[in-house]
């Protein structure tokens, strides 16, 4: 038996050949993965691109700030910032730190007694702005 090349092989897409078969290969269908792809793939790029722009903006505008902790209570303060505690008598003040601006910070308030420690009567949360000398004041 003598099988034809490649070429020569007639196209049908049925068994039964209802239409009379061509040696013409069957219609190309559209390739809409590759396009989904493309566009998904430079969807993820601008919005990388976008996302790196906006992490410099913010850095630039990002100030070094000097916090000053005021504690204005009967009790004392135990102000947590950057992953460290300080603790502050009643009328005193503590420098606590250089740290960036617009940074979230929480201090507790323990009853009076002068000892930081046990359960504390309510918690204070402190945000920096941009401005480079701040004074937190706990009252």
């Amino acid at each position: 038996m003598r099988f034809p090349l490649f070429r020569s092989m007639r196209h049908c897409h049925h068994a039964d050949a209802r239409p009379p078969c061509t040696d013409r290969p069957p219609p190309k269908m559209p390739m809409k993965i590759s396009k989904t792809a493309g566009k998904t793939s430079a969807f993820f790029a601008v919005a990388a691109t976008l996302t790196l722009m906006a992490g410099q903006a913010k850095s630039l505008t990002l100030t070094g700030v000097d916090l000053t902790g005021e504690n204005y209570t009967q009790g004392c303060v135990r102000f947590f910032v950057d992953g460290q505690h300080y603790d502050v008598s009643a009328g005193q003040s503590t420098k606590v730190f250089y740290i960036a601006s617009g940074s979230k910070f929480m201090a507790s308030v323990f009853p009076s007694g002068g000892v930081c420690g046990g359960t504390a009567t309510r918690n204070v949360w402190y945000t920096t702005d941009s401005v480079t000398h701040q004074t937190w004041l706990v009252r």
